[in-house]
């Protein structure tokens, strides 16, 4: 079985730390089962892992005794969700692109402007201060919208006086 070499250190520094864990019966399995309650974590996480249970900061776990291999998986687990929630707040609080580098001329503004007051120009009519004025251009667009061309047509095309 082909262990990282960092994930492999760090847990050879944990038994070191603790002087009950100098000589096990069994080192080579004990260190097995170390190596598997980490294998799904990063090095990164490891590390911190074993520094806090080191330190005697990791909750739960008594810094008085060597920790079993499940507590230093948990405490991997928790490094490993304290890293990925201050990684998410860092790329939150991160701008998704840099400010963009406009030069503004004198020119360039005029231009701009002019195309605002065409736009502008195009969007109002003549007749928007009156009413009757407004409601024959609606009426006439919309007669132009059903048309007889496009099917839409009530009574006789020949006259009216025939409709029933």
């Amino acid at each position: 079985m082909q262990f990282p070499q960092a994930k492999l250190k760090e847990i050879t520094r944990l038994l070191g730390s603790w002087p009950s864990a100098a000589a096990p019966a069994d080192g080579d399995e004990q260190l097995r089962s170390y190596l598997l309650a980490v294998e799904d974590y990063p090095a990164q996480d490891v590390e911190a892992a074993v520094v806090a249970l080191i330190k005697g900061v990791a909750p739960g776990v008594n810094p008085n005794f060597l920790p079993a291999p499940a507590a230093v998986g948990a405490e991997c687990h928790r490094q490993n969700h304290l890293r990925a929630e201050r990684e998410d707040r860092e790329r939150r609080l991160r701008p998704a692109l840099p400010a963009p580098e406009i030069e503004r001329t004198r020119e360039s503004q005029a231009r701009v402007r002019e195309l605002v007051e065409r736009t502008v120009s195009g969007l109002r009519s003549a007749d928007e201060d009156d009413p009757e004025a407004r409601y024959r251009a609606q009426l006439r667009k919309a007669n132009a919208y059903f048309d007889a061309e496009r099917g839409y047509s009530a009574g006789d095309p020949d006259g009216d006086e025939a409709a029933a």
